[in-house]
């Protein structure tokens, strides 16, 4: 298959970008807001009598697993279509159809639409984006890194129960593969990200003791 031009530059340079930029603006926009509020609430509330968790923070971990979960729905449809636009074209096809020639179609027989191979080949990608997600929600989040993680795990978990329940019978094994493989892939990710800290704590308390010791 001949790569053109356009392609190179949607899934070399716009697509990277469109995934990155969102991410990091939220980012920066919840840590500038919640400084601002973090500063306010310890003006008012300084000296406190009994540890409060500041808002600005709580700030932040609502726009942790909201970016996070919102980077998760856009990885899905843009690994999707890079897919149908690199092996399948019968999906670029069915993605050009009417949204109720698409949903006709989806009811009476989805592997026309996507292909066997593909939906598996999708699932395996999205199971380790996942992860990537979940071990960046484990290593961004202001507080309880992995409870973050596991909030995320809920989101998507209610979101594709949600579309199970609406699916037509030929569709429902798929997205009930969805509905458990991606939410876990999440928790593995962000394990994987705790357990790098747990063993940098461990080698940092190892330390701690050979200096008392000497």
């Amino acid at each position: 298959m001949i790569l053109r031009f356009d392609m190179i530059l949607l899934f070399g340079l716009i697509l990277p970008f469109g995934l990155i930029l969102p991410f990091g603006l939220i980012r920066c926009v919840s840590f500038i807001v919640s400084s601002k509020i973090d500063f306010r609430f310890r003006q008012k509330y300084h000296p406190m009598s009994e540890p409060t968790l500041p808002p600005g923070m709580m700030f932040r971990s609502f726009l942790t697993v909201a970016s996070a979960y919102v980077l998760t729905l856009i990885l899905f449809f843009a690994i999707a279509y890079l897919l149908g636009l690199l092996m399948f074209p019968e999906f670029i096809a069915f993605f050009n159809l009417d949204l109720a020639d698409q949903e006709t179609m989806m009811a009476q027989n989805p592997q026309d639409a996507i292909p066997v191979m593909m939906f598996w080949i999708l699932l395996a990608l999205n199971v380790v984006a996942c992860m990537g997600v979940g071990w960046l929600v484990a290593k961004t989040a202001p507080f309880a890194p992995f409870p973050h993680a596991i909030f995320l795990a809920v989101l998507l978990f209610a979101n594709y129960m949600q579309v199970v329940i609406g699916d037509p019978e030929a569709k429902k094994w798929m997205d009930m593969l969805y509905m458990v493989a991606f939410p876990i892939a999440v928790l593995l990710g962000a394990s994987r990200a705790m357990k790098s800290v747990y063993e940098l704590e461990s080698q940092h308390d190892e330390l701690l003791e050979k200096d008392a010791e000497a």
